[in-house]
């Protein structure tokens, strides 16, 4: 598909870094045949000029990352999609590199400058709502921040890529004061929050927000958001971001991914502030195109190309000692190059001996849990099994003594019910069965054994002769007398 060539530009485009180059047309690159210096995109069928590509591709034509220049062919082509919308041809503009950031999240919070508190005013009448007005970020200038040196976030490069965003207590996700749309953004004000663009919640967080904010409680906003496009001003140069001049050491947030906007406590002490808004460890490793001032790369440039042109004229002049020039920086790279890896490796190798000690570390205490927790469970069984033998015992105790059958009979009744018998699958002790049954056996006992021959036991018996016999009966027989009654033998007589 062909694409029209122009230096149209879109009014909301893509990071540079998430254009995927490998789809792009010949066409949009400056040099089309090798494909190099790209600096367009591709959307809705339509090309269009990436600022941010183009910038990058200005700064390659002119030897920025290999220190050689692309033809006179490339720079113009390069030059004139420049002067076309406005970036001219002044060398000085600015160069942009992909960069990863690992930030503290706290960084990302900013609060604004200028003292601008949450201001409620009550309309008159029954029943009246209340006019609600606050400033998430004016677009001044904060000096000395803790990580980004002066800063400044440019206000026309706010990006809202949602309908509706949060407004919380603090940042903390957990202390919800209400939503908002998307916030005005007005010269001179900045964002801009009003009850015509956030709502806020009546849960006792937001009731307390603004029950306090009614009665002055000088309350302030400090506002989320994501660096997409920064800006790094060195020092001694500066830069202008919403009509004002910023100086360096400094960072600009030229394009920002906004996330949310919250109520903070204004007049912290400095230690507060420094608890609050500084490092807390949690960290965010974000992708950003870093913009650097040219004069910095103009000055390795120089230098390389001074370089480049007294190589030459020893080549030329002396071609010995330009050939043990090369031997000594090829040496001295291997050299570097074995040290380096010499140096990782031992770091390697303290890595793994420092894992296979805590592996053996973990060996060790995992088999020590292990034996302890097979005693534990021992310990466990045991107690539960003496638990159930002493409850059968308690039940055949109870339902004996109240059943009237002698006290030298009860060990041969109980031998008729085991616990063993009522023991579930999962080792359960059916307690309730196990009742029912020893009250069944020590009623079918009773009802075979009449009370004469239980007073019998313990009486005198009469001799043929009507004499008296001295012999008390033997209790073995009389359990067989008994089993008799029920059609059994006794089970400790053998045959």
């Amino acid at each position: 598909m062909a694409y029209a060539h122009t230096s149209k530009v879109a009014k909301k485009e893509p990071s540079w870094g998430s254009v995927d180059k490998t789809k792009l047309p010949d066409s949009a690159f400056a040099d089309s045949k090798n494909r190099k210096y790209p600096h367009h995109w591709i959307s809705g069928g339509v090309m269009y000029l990436h600022r941010g590509g183009l910038a990058a591709a200005r700064s390659a034509a002119g030897g920025a990352r290999s220190g050689k220049k692309a033809s006179t062919k490339v720079s113009s082509h390069i030059n004139k999609h420049a002067k076309d919308i406005g970036m001219g041809e002044d060398k000085k503009k600015q160069q942009i590199d992909m960069e990863t950031l690992n930030v503290g999240i706290n960084a990302l919070h900013i609060m604004d400058p200028e003292i601008h508190e949450c201001l409620f005013k009550k309309e008159e009448g029954e029943g009246a709502s209340y006019n609600f007005s606050m400033i998430g970020y004016s677009g001044g200038i904060i000096k000395n921040h803790w990580y980004w040196g002066n800063l400044a976030i440019d206000l026309a490069g706010f990006l809202f890529n949602k309908p509706k965003y949060p407004i919380l207590r603090d940042h903390d996700t957990n202390r919800e004061i209400g939503f908002s749309k998307k916030p005005a953004v007005e010269a001179g004000k900045g964002l801009v929050f009003t009850n015509k663009n956030a709502t806020l919640l009546e849960n006792e967080e937001a009731v307390k927000f603004v029950e306090n904010a009614f009665k002055g409680f000088p309350y302030q906003a400090s506002i989320y958001g994501k660096p997409l496009v920064i800006e790094k001003i060195a020092e001694g140069q500066s830069v202008k971001v919403n009509g004002l001049t910023l100086k360096g050491p400094g960072t600009v947030w030229r394009k920002t991914e906004y996330m949310e906007c919250s109520i903070c406590v204004f007049g912290y002490d400095d230690k507060t502030i420094a608890q609050v808004f500084s490092d807390n460890g949690q960290h965010l490793d974000m992708e950003v195109e870093s913009i650097r001032t040219v004069e910095e790369q103009e000055l390795t440039n120089d230098k390389m190309e001074v370089f480049g042109m007294d190589l030459e004229k020893l080549k030329e002049e002396s071609p010995e000692e330009y050939e043990a020039l090369m031997a000594e920086a090829k040496e001295a790279a291997a050299k570097e190059l074995e040290d380096a890896f010499t140096s990782k490796l031992a770091g390697k190798d303290g890595e793994i001996s420092s894992l296979a000690a805590e592996k053996e570390t973990l060996t060790v205490t995992l088999q020590t849990t292990e034996a302890r927790v097979l005693a534990l469970e021992k310990k466990d069984v045991l107690r539960e099994e003496e638990a159930m033998n002493f409850k059968a015992a308690s039940i055949w105790k109870s339902e004996l003594a109240n059943s009237g059958l002698p006290e030298w009979l009860h060990a041969k009744v109980q031998k008729h019910v085991q616990r063993a018998s009522f023991m579930g699958e999962d080792g359960g002790f059916n307690v309730e069965a196990f009742t029912e049954a020893v009250k069944a056996e020590i009623k079918d006992w009773g009802s075979h054994i009449s009370q004469e021959d239980v007073q019998g036991f313990s009486l005198l018996g009469r001799s043929a002769e009507g004499g008296s016999s001295h012999e008390k009966l033997d209790s073995d027989a009389m359990v067989d007398r008994m089993l008799g009654y029920v059609g059994q033998s006794h089970p400790d007589t053998t045959h």
